[in-house]
Formats: C-alpha cells, structure tokens, sequence
C-alpha cells in the first residue's frame, strides 16, 4: 500500500462520517414531522371515545414526545471535525508530497476518532426516540381499533 491509498482511505472514512451524521440528521426532522402530524390527528380521533380511551390515550402519546425530545436532542448534536481546513495549506504547500500525505492522515484520524463519539451518541439518541415513537404509533393503532369495535 502507498500514503497516498492510505491518505484516500482516510478522506473516504471521513466522508462517510460526514454523510452518515447528515443522514441522521435528515431523517430525524422527517420523523420528528409525522410525529407532529400523528399526535393532533390521533387525539382527535379519540376526543369522542369513552373517558378510559381518553385517559389511555395522553398516556400513549407520553412515548411520542419523549422519542421526539430524544430526535430534536439529535438534531442539535455537536458539529463534526471535519479535517484540516483551509489555514493549513499555506503550510503544507512548500512540504514534501510525503511529509503532506503523512499529516493529512494523521489529520483524519485524529478527525474520525473526535466523530466516532458524537455519532454513537447520536445515533444512540435516534434509535431510542425512534423506538419509542413507534411503540407511540403502533399502541396509537390498537386504541383506535379498539374504540372503533367499541
């Protein structure tokens, strides 16, 4: 293996980091958008239901908000090292192609490692509030099927 497939490999790590922070990212503002929509919408459903349906039901949404806490938390994660910038290149420019290769890997690695802990807590908090509105959702169906037979 060359320093400059290493020096690659480095930047692709990096980049997969940076697309997987941003998909998460993403897909918690969609989630965090139905759940918005499906709490007003399941509470008017129920609003004409029996009082233990009523009372069942703001204890199902409990989840929900909870789990859309957990996403906005992810959403506010801490912004990702994303190697060096454009103030070491003057540096870099009068070094050995080497010397350059050698610090711009050691310059991801130290990049990807600070990442590694903001995106497993970030993708712990997403996992979690993902959970909890789907178990929000799918309790939401069953106490509508059941004022519904009722």
């Amino acid at each position: 293996m060359t320093i400059e497939y290493i020096a690659n490999k480095s930047k692709e790590l990096l980049a997969n980091q940076i697309d997987s922070y941003r998909s998460i990212h993403q897909k918690s503002g969609i989630i965090i958008a139905i759940a918005a929509l499906f709490a007003p919408l399941f509470l008017f459903l129920i609003e004409k239901g029996y009082k233990w349906i009523q009372i069942s039901s703001v204890i199902i949404i409990i989840p929900m908000i909870i789990g859309t806490i957990f996403l906005l938390i992810t959403l506010m994660s801490r912004k990702l090292s994303i190697g060096y910038d454009e103030t070491t290149f003057e540096y870099l420019i009068n070094q050995e192609i080497d010397y350059v290769h050698k610090f711009e890997i050691a310059y991801n690695k130290y990049s990807i490692e600070k990442n590694e802990i903001i995106l497993i807590r970030q993708n712990s908090r997403y996992n979690r509030g993902i959970l909890l509105i789907i178990i929000s959702i799918l309790l939401s169906i069953g106490l509508l099927v059941t004022n519904t037979v009722i």
